[in-house]
């Protein structure tokens, strides 16, 4: 059987050129393109070989190119990958439609001398004008719905969403924000006060990365710690933070202010480090910080993705004196049998818990029960989020040594935090 006249092509390198003369021979202001990649092809090739392989996407090019219209055309772009280009005479409802039918036309078994496989794909479909105005627009954007679409596990479409793509387009513009503040030094570390429940005295910080964009102004961790943490940047900003805390802390110390510990956070790309403790002996040294005063920070997700890793990792943190507290805990997937294994030293109460204390009983017990946990398991206990002086009494009535909070104060800049230091904190 052979395609129908001019329908498939088969070098990816004339998609360019078949694009400019089917436009022209169509100068309709609405079409579409399709990128249509098989799903089991490469393990097609490795069951049956590459000359069958090749054979089943030649004949399923085909059958393709014939489920399509006449006005339609189709090419094989290589890597298993077809691109089609669809006049829309029903707008995006008739684009779905021929998805649909492709769909179920490759769903159907192929059979080539004698042997018969069968595969699936995934499509990724954009339209014009509404996902571009030109052909490097459309197959950008057909590419994404694809990834998606494959992600979904395959045998399946996706159409652009155009949330998405603005969304990526935000994303990558912080990225590149982000790698620019990196270069020219534009973050900061704040510090949150951590306070002895017994005394009301300040003991301890919290560090905190902060962000002054030069022309928009301080921006939102909450928005710009995720994309780090996405794009990898937050290894080496995590190792800066962590030399810029201990450092400033030892500073404080070698000006006669008390000796407070510091919280800094290690994010899942820095506990997946294989060298994580290295790095943290390393900046421990180079600051001369203690490292008995020196606490990060992991939740409980990161202990349970690799246990065996993370066992090490903290086993080493705890030999050098460097305290391992897990973070948000309650909110993660906790393994209680798992976690009085580990030489961790202490525990934070998320702030979702200690907002509705003492009056909500969902917090209460909560809130009870993981006080209770910890005390059994021999773990200090802090909790953050502590807004109203009726919470700070509940939490040190039932126990909990540490309290964090902005009853207390806000994140403060270094020289701010030497200014609250010299004043008594009020009392609840």
């Amino acid at each position: 059987m052979s395609p129908k006249p001019q329908r498939l092509t088969t070098a990816s390198n004339r998609f360019r050129a078949l694009h400019k003369r089917w436009r022209h021979e169509h100068p309709c202001s609405r079409y579409g393109l399709m990128l249509i990649r098989l799903d089991q092809s490469h393990a097609v090739s490795e069951s049956m070989g590459e000359e069958f392989n090749a054979l089943m996407i030649q004949h399923l090019g085909v059958r393709i190119g014939h489920a399509l219209r006449n006005e339609d055309r189709l090419e094989y772009l290589g890597d298993h990958c077809f691109g089609a280009l669809v006049v829309l005479s029903n707008g995006e409802q008739g684009l779905v439609r021929v998805a649909a039918k492709l769909l179920s036309e490759i769903r159907q078994p192929v059979r080539i001398a004698g042997c018969v496989a069968s595969t699936t794909a995934s499509i990724g479909l954009s339209s014009c004008p509404a996902d571009g105005d030109n052909l490097d627009a459309l197959l950008g954007r057909a590419a994404v719905a694809l990834e998606r679409a494959q992600h979904g596990g395959g045998d399946h479409f996706e159409l652009f969403d155009r949330s998405l793509g603005e969304r990526l387009r935000r994303s990558w513009d912080m990225s590149a924000r982000l790698w620019r503040a990196y270069e020219w030094s534009e973050f900061t570390v704040a510090y949150q006060p951590i306070v002895d429940a017994t005394s009301s005295r300040i003991c301890g910080t919290e560090a905190l990365l902060r962000w002054q964009d030069p022309a928009l102004g301080p921006q939102s961790p909450s928005e710009f710690v995720p994309q780090l943490e996405q794009s990898g940047l937050i290894v080496p900003i995590g190792e800066w933070m962590l030399r810029t805390a201990s450092g400033q802390m030892r500073t404080l110390q070698h000006a006669g202010m008390a000796a407070l510990s510091v919280a800094v956070n290690v994010s899942p790309r820095q506990f997946d480090e294989s060298n994580l403790a290295e790095r943290v002996r390393a900046s421990l040294r180079e600051t001369q910080f203690p490292p008995e005063q020196l606490q990060l920070e992991i939740t409980e997700n990161m202990l349970i993705r690799d246990p065996d890793t993370a066992r090490d990792t903290i086993n080493s943190l705890a030999t050098m004196g460097v305290r391992v507290y897990i973070d948000d805990f309650g909110t993660g997937h906790s393994s209680i049998s798992y976690l009085r294994k580990l030489p961790v030293a202490g525990i934070k109460i998320d702030q979702s818990f200690v907002s509705g204390l003492p009056h909500d009983e969902s917090s209460t017990n909560i809130t009870r029960t993981i006080i209770g946990l910890a005390q059994n398991m021999r773990l200090e206990i802090v909790a953050e989020g502590v807004e109203t002086a009726e919470q700070a009494r509940f939490l040190s009535d039932h126990g909990v040594q540490h309290l964090q909070g902005f009853l207390f104060s806000q994140a403060l800049p270094l020289g701010e935090l030497i200014e609250l230091l010299r004043k008594p904190l009020p009392t609840y």
